[in-house]
Formats: structure tokens, C-alpha cells, sequence
């Protein structure tokens, strides 16, 4: 059988021009289409000298792959000048691209940062369960690793372009709500979380002031997110070309 119409050969192109795609995401179709056909046709012509050569397939797949991390800094390399040409012709498309970009850093950093304060709340809970140091309540409990799964899962679903305006809905309920519960959950569970506790209260004469702040930063980012689910939504067929400017993460 043709090394080119080998499985081997297919999924490894599959992989080469998956992450063509990935690194000319942001580009002028024109330029995009450019690219993967003269990825292709090194690929074929790859294949087909191969073939003369005697390689198996194995061997042509590890020799792929080596090219494919050997010039992947070229690639990013030519990236980056392909959105400087852009930047030039089409100043409001790279503005789109530098929003889209800024608005899926914060919204990952917020994914990631609830998922670890919700994670370690939880943990803490699980853990004066455990050793009955003090009486947990079980309903903030669950409530905690609730918001810590929906964290974690609207993170996932942040990574990805055609699913972060989800992404931004799921992680609305623990942004709202995680600081202020896992302050009063810390606090409790915790002797350093209660001594800070403590010494904000002192310090702004306000009982509970920590979790107000908390809840201050919740509803402030909360709002955020309302802002980074309209930019995120789906597109109209008319749009969609704009929108596709997006950054993916």
C-alpha cells in the first residue's frame, strides 16, 4: 500500500494541519488557505519521496512529527509577522484580536484562580469532616465543591473559542458566590483565615468586612463576565468571519 493512503500517514496530517490551523487562527483567510495548501503539498511530496526511499510508515510519521516541533518556533515566527502585516492593513481587525485575546486571558485567570480557592476551601471543609475538628455544615459544603466543579468545567470550556460564551455563563455562579462563601468557610476552618478575619475587622471597624470585600470583587467580576459572554456571543452567519477574529487560547 502507498504511504499516502496509509492510516498512519493520514492521522499524522491530520495532527500537522490541526496545528496549522491553531497557529493561523487569527489570520486573513486568504493567508490561512496559503499556508495549509503549501503545507499539504510538502506533505505529499514528503510522502512520496519516502515511498521512493523505501521508509515504512512508522519511520515517515517520526520524521513528520520531528520537522513539526524542529519549526515550530518558525511557525510562530511567521505568526507573529503575518499579524504585524495585518495590524498594518486592517487596524480594527487587529484591535478585535488584541480585545478577544485580553478578554480570554482574564476570563482563564478567573477560571483558574476560583477552581484553586474553591479546590482548597473544599478540601479544608473535607478535612474537619474528617478529623471532627469542627462541626461543618453540610450544605456549604457541597455548595463549595459545586462552585469548584463548575470553576474547573468553565475553565474547560473557556479554552476553547466556540464555547466561551458557555464558558462565561458557567463560571458566573462561582464567580457570584465562592469568595464570600469560602471567606466564611476559611474562616471557620481555618486559625490563620480566622486571624485575618479578624484583623480586617479591625482595621475597617466593619464585622464581616472580608467577606464583604469579597463579595464586592465577586459581583465586580461577575459583571465582567456579563461583558465577556456578549462579546462571546454566537455569531450570526453574516458575522461569523468578524468574530472569528477571536483569540483561542
Amino acid at each position: 500500500m502507498s504511504l499516502l493512503h496509509t492510516k498512519t500517514f493520514n492521522t499524522t496530517t491530520h495532527w500537522v494541519l490541526a496545528w496549522c490551523a491553531q497557529y493561523t487562527r487569527d489570520l486573513p483567510e486568504e493567508v490561512a488557505a496559503a499556508r495549509r495548501d503549501e503545507l499539504a503539498s510538502d506533505l505529499h511530496e514528503h510522502a512520496v519521496w519516502a515511498e521512493e526511499a523505501g521508509w515504512s510508515a512508522g519511520r515517515l510519521r517520526r520524521d513528520i512529527f520531528r520537522r513539526l516541533i524542529s519549526g515550530s518556533v518558525h511557525d510562530v515566527a511567521w505568526r507573529a509577522h503575518q499579524l504585524g502585516r495585518s495590524a498594518l492593513t486592517d487596524p480594527r481587525h487587529a484591535a478585535t484580536v488584541r480585545t478577544a485575546q485580553r478578554i480570554t486571558f482574564w476570563m482563564l485567570a478567573l477560571g483558574v484562580s476560583l477552581t484553586l480557592v474553591g479546590g482548597y476551601t473544599y478540601a479544608r471543609l473535607i478535612r474537619s469532616i474528617v478529623t471532627d475538628d469542627y462541626p461543618v455544615p453540610p450544605l456549604p459544603t457541597m455548595l463549595v465543591g459545586l462552585l469548584a466543579v463548575l470553576a474547573l468545567f468553565g475553565t474547560a470550556l473557556t479554552a476553547r473559542r466556540r464555547s466561551r460564551f458557555v464558558g462565561a455563563c458557567v463560571l458566573a455562579p462561582p464567580t457570584l458566590l465562592l469568595g464570600y462563601v469560602a471567606v466564611g468557610s476559611l474562616s471557620r476552618t481555618s486559625i490563620t483565615a480566622a486571624q485575618f478575619a479578624s484583623w480586617a475587622d479591625h482595621l475597617t471597624a466593619t464585622a464581616g468586612s472580608l467577606g464583604l470585600l469579597a463579595a464586592g470583587v465577586g459581583i465586580s467580576s461577575f459583571l465582567g463576565l456579563v461583558a465577556a459572554a456578549i462579546w462571546w456571543w454566537p455569531p450570526t452567519r453574516t458575522t461569523a468571519t468578524t468574530t472569528e477574529a477571536g483569540a483561542e487560547s
